[in-house]
């Protein structure tokens, strides 16, 4: 009896000595985001699971003393860890929400030093999206719609002297303009004619409101004006705004109202359309645009005619505001809903605002925010040429989704 009792306790011994015990993770906040790092005593399995209000990190062949601690930061409120079935079990609640394809990111790195083991990173904030390649999805293409005659006008926004807004690394005229060409790409696969108001970073005058009206008259007799555009925020903002917005005009006041996302972007079943270029310079602004440099660095440019593109005969030259209105609201949506859907992107909603393209163009208009140039995390991204190719599959998309509702069904 008592051998088998001192077996018994030897093991006991034993094991307690050898058990791998995982100390509380660290918590420090950074610009945009908070990270835990876990000191993890083995190199052994985990296991991450996005859970919407949460996140639970399952750390095998550990333990644990349990706790719950405040960590009192936008993106991470708090964590419980507890043992269970021979297992660490970390609770993060994250205000901003996770999914698996947005909200986290992780990265296992090599032991602090001294220590055996990996360190695993958590880092959350609600600016993370998806930055994983487009699959090799079939061209978009009207179904409903085909062989009707659609003309879509594009307007990178900004160009000439006017930069718009800039922050870390990223120009905003010379973004624009990247996804312009994109968005341009997918909608003529989809058999669309696309027009841009500006292909390079000339415009049609250095006088902004000058500039702003010849947008607006270029829209005469297209189907479809969409504005494209960049954004800017205050450092003291980053931990609270982000995210991805869709303006339209209208003469009443509106709350921001919120779309469900598309579904995620599948492979096709089909033999696929060839990859977008992936090979682009943000910045600077290609050389050959400038005519002359002034003092300030910048250049003189040359100014563009308006648009003297026919108008589509089948189209009436101007709806009435209401309808185009509203024309534009349910464009605003469709937009939204695919970029998000693309992106898994946060969502700043449908909003209404009296942008000058927007009260004054003449077919149903919409201008798009893709995010946050002076955003440290959004900046990231808008540099990883896999999420331009998300944003710009989105656009496109929402635009064709519209396109195909204006025909009356049967």
């Amino acid at each position: 009896m008592w051998r088998l009792i001192s077996f018994f306790l030897l093991g006991l011994a034993f094991n307690t000595a050898f058990a791998s015990t995982l100390e509380k993770p660290r918590a420090a906040g950074y610009a945009g985001y908070t990270r835990l790092v876990f000191d993890v005593p083995t190199d052994a399995p985990y296991r991450i699971e996005a859970l919407g209000a949460a996140l639970r990190v399952t750390l095998t062949g550990q333990q644990t003393a349990p706790s719950t601690v405040n960590v009192g930061k936008p993106e991470i409120s708090g964590y419980t860890l507890e043992n269970g079935n021979g297992n660490v079990i970390a609770t993060i609640v994250t205000p901003q929400g996770v999914s698996s394809r947005r909200g986290f990111r992780v990265a296992k790195l090599e032991p602090s030093a001294g220590l055996s083991g990996f360190r695993l990173l958590l880092d959350v904030s609600g600016a993370f999206a998806d930055i994983s390649p487009l699959p090799a999805v079939a061209a978009l293409a009207l179904q409903k719609a085909k062989g009707q005659n659609f003309t879509v006008l594009l307007d990178p926004g900004h160009g000439g002297t006017d930069t718009g807004a800039l922050g870390n690394g990223l120009r905003e005229d010379s973004l624009n303009l990247e996804m312009a060409f994109r968005v341009r790409k997918w909608l003529e696969q989809s058999g669309v004619t696309v027009q841009l108001t500006r292909e390079d970073n000339r415009v049609y005058s250095n006088d902004k409101r000058t500039d702003l009206s010849a947008r607006a008259l270029a829209s005469r007799g297209k189907t479809l004006f969409v504005s494209i555009h960049a954004n800017s925020i205050a450092r003291n903002l980053w931990n609270s705004t982000y995210g991805m917005e869709v303006f339209y005009y209208d003469t009443q006041p509106r709350r921001p109202w919120f779309v469900s996302p598309a579904p995620e972007p599948q492979a096709a079943t089909v033999t696929p359309v060839a990859s977008l270029d992936t090979n682009y310079a943000l910045e600077p602004s290609t050389p050959s645009t400038l005519v002359t440099p002034n003092k300030n660095g910048f250049g003189i440019w040359q100014p563009l005619e308006p648009n003297t593109a026919p108008e589509n005969p089948s189209l009436p030259l101007l709806l009435q505001a209401p309808e185009r209105h509203e024309a534009s609201k349910d464009l605003a949506a469709r937009v939204l809903l695919q970029m998000l859907g693309a992106t898994a992107a946060s969502s700043r909603g449908v909003q209404v605002a009296d942008f000058y393209v927007l009260r004054y163009s003449q077919c149903p208009s919409i201008l798009l925010e893709m995010g946050f140039v002076s955003h440290p995390i959004e900046a990231a991204q808008l540099k990883n040429a896999n999420y331009v190719d998300r944003i710009a599959y989105g656009v496109a998309a929402g635009m064709i989704d519209y396109l195909e509702g204006m025909v009356a069904p049967l």
